[in-house]
């Protein structure tokens, strides 16, 4: 599924898969999402800016309705502060105290690669938990979380960026766990 502001932009000139490389071209605001739910798993994600470090962010447990911006929890990927978590839309943590922009800061200062290298992500959703590693460091976390599910996305803002090796592992039960890559 694509959301895009500028509707007069076909959604292929923004989001084009080559090669199991997930590029996003920077032109429009909007983002794509997976077509199924998940709840309780683990997303690994690498990405990359092409040339110049921008704005952009993976969207986690997206509620049904596609807006711009969608309620959601968005782990920041803007350059330098890759790892802040943004409640967006009404959605809420136990660490949001921010009013104001309702951002938790990493925890750490950043651990980002320079452009043209693949910088990790890996985040872990587990019942009203959110945990973030950036580049194997945890950088962020936050509890009591208002919504424990919805769709994953990929956010466009601003400057060409690539992802790839996205993969989501799901907890069933916390014992078994299905591995499988995301479906767009």
């Amino acid at each position: 599924m694509y959301v895009l502001k500028n509707k007069t932009i076909k959604p292929a000139d923004v989001f084009k898969m080559d090669n199991g490389i997930l590029q996003i071209t920077g032109i429009s605001n909007g983002y794509l999402r997976t077509k199924e739910c998940y709840s309780n798993y683990e997303l690994f994600i690498e990405w990359r800016w092409i040339k110049t470090p921008g704005n952009s962010g993976v969207l986690v447990h997206i509620q049904p309705q596609d807006t711009i911006w969608p309620a959601c929890y968005q782990i920041q990927q803007k350059a330098g502060d890759a790892g802040d978590i943004i409640c967006m839309k009404g959605l809420w943590g136990k660490e949001c105290t921010d009013h104001l922009k309702f951002t938790v800061k990493k925890m750490h200062p950043s651990n980002e690669k320079t452009p043209g290298e693949w910088n990790s992500v890996r985040i872990i959703c587990k019942d009203n938990t959110l945990r973030v590693f950036v580049n194997g460091m945890l950088q962020n976390y936050i509890t009591g979380l208002t919504a424990s599910k919805g769709f994953v996305g990929f956010q466009n803002e601003s400057n060409q960026i690539e992802f790839r090796n996205m993969t989501i592992k799901s907890f069933i039960k916390y014992k078994n766990v299905r591995h499988e890559e995301l479906n767009f």
